[in-house]
């Protein structure tokens, strides 16, 4: 479960679940605030003390604005360092694996970069099925060992889809240009990690950071809007076809990668390419990172899908914990910090009453931006609490679907827990 702090408007600091608030700790502590990128805070305890502790933790974080990915990755292989580098831009979260310097493993929450994406990038699967195992009850096993299990591939071959999986992942990590990385001392298994060529696998990620470059001459940014100005020749490329048709001046090239289940790498090169050919505008449009919140009634309707599939999930256990009157008394503490709860309980199938909810905001006339951070904030918690009971029967496979499924539920709106 990830521990969350949200940021109010006032200054306040707000633990969204029990792991962040014994995370804190209940001692008083003073921490000065360092000057960092909008997506790091940054704190200091002043006076600094010795703490002695094995836990794991963060042993290194910064803005990759600031220190180019590649750098770091040098560093970490020359000193032989070991742990999970974990970064997080705008279009989603990679980990690396290091141990003692080498890459042993990779892992990305990307749906271009699942590894059932890329057996169908390598021919290996088809399209069709992988959907089908893609669509299999929660429970039924990782889509790895499935596509194994199926027949779709040998065991050879899902060695074959892991090691691309990884480099395809180290090599999006250092085309990153806005985000962060942190640096954790976890522990990096060896027996079950795959042996990687970390520095030949440099060389080669370097190879195509000088073809970004020159891509980046003419397509400044991956929040570029390419524009069709005429339609496919016979002699274009299937993919890059399709990827023209939906060339409308309106989405990014992250949108594009999205759609289309590509690297970026891969998009902004057949992006190049379509430009090179004349086929979209040579002048594209730079989209905001920043994008409007989602609005408190999408919140409300993205947290009653979530609720609606736990509780089906619930349903099914084999000893259904009766949850009702738990999640009522959560809700009736958190109206005591956000009074747009007030009177507010969840609903015999699990969701919240929505119209209801929308009332007390426009009653209490809650600026509709912090209505939703609150939302998302108290929302969140009581799905944590939901998912801490289903947890308790579930089998680790069908709890970690379970988080994927909620995860891309809750990917439209997630901007408001940032």
């Amino acid at each position: 479960m990830e521990t969350l702090l949200s940021l109010n408007s006032d200054g306040s600091l707000l633990p969204e679940n029990d792991e962040t608030r014994a995370l804190l700790g209940t001692e008083p502590r003073r921490f000065k605030l360092l000057p960092t990128s909008p997506h790091l805070l940054v704190g200091v305890r002043t006076p600094c003390e010795p703490v002695v502790t094995e836990d794991e933790r963060v042993i290194l974080i910064g803005d990759v604005a600031g220190l180019p990915l590649v750098d770091l990755i040098v560093f970490l292989n020359q000193c032989r360092i070991s742990g999970l580098l974990r970064v997080t831009a705008p279009d989603g979260e990679r980990s690396l694996a290091f141990l003692e310097g080498e890459l042993r493993g990779a892992s990305s929450n990307l749906p271009a970069e699942k590894i059932g994406e890329v057996a169908v990038r390598l021919g290996l699967v088809q399209r069709q099925q992988l959907d089908e195992l893609i669509a299999l009850p929660s429970g039924s096993g990782r889509i790895g060992n499935l596509m194994v299990e199926k027949g779709l591939l040998q065991r050879h071959e899902l060695y074959t889809c892991l090691r691309q999986q990884v480099t395809e992942i180290f090599q999006a990590c250092l085309i990153v240009t806005d985000g962060t990385f942190a640096l954790t001392n976890q522990k990096v298994g060896g027996h079950r990690s795959l042996n990687i060529n970390t520095q030949g696998l440099l060389m080669d990620s370097m190879r195509q950071l000088d073809e970004m470059k020159e891509f980046r001459k003419r397509i400044p940014s991956s929040m570029a809007c390419p524009k069709a100005c005429k339609e496919a020749g016979p002699k274009l490329d299937p993919k890059e076809a399709q990827i023209l048709l939906q060339c409308n001046g309106e989405r990014t090239i992250i949108d594009l990668a999205l759609m289309f289940r590509l690297s970026e790498f891969d998009t902004t090169k057949a992006i190049h390419h379509l430009l090179e050919q004349g086929y979209v505008e040579q002048e594209m449009v730079i989209a905001s990172s920043e994008k409007a919140l989602p609005s408190p009634s999408q919140v409300i309707d993205a947290f009653n899908e979530v609720f609606t599939m736990i509780f089906e999930v619930l349903r099914t256990l084999p000893n259904p914990p009766d949850i009702l009157e738990e999640t009522s008394n959560i809700l009736q503490l958190q109206s005591e910090l956000f009074p747009i709860f007030q009177g507010i309980q969840l609903l015999p199938d699990g969701t919240i009453p929505g119209a209801a909810l929308m009332q007390n905001i426009a009653e209490q006339g809650a600026d509709t931006e912090e209505a939703a951070r609150n939302l998302f904030a108290t929302l969140s918690e009581l799905m944590y609490f939901l998912l801490f009971e289903a947890g308790e029967q579930l089998d680790p496979a069908a709890d970690e679907q379970l988080s994927a499924r909620i995860k891309a539920l809750l990917a439209p709106v997630e901007a408001c827990g940032r």
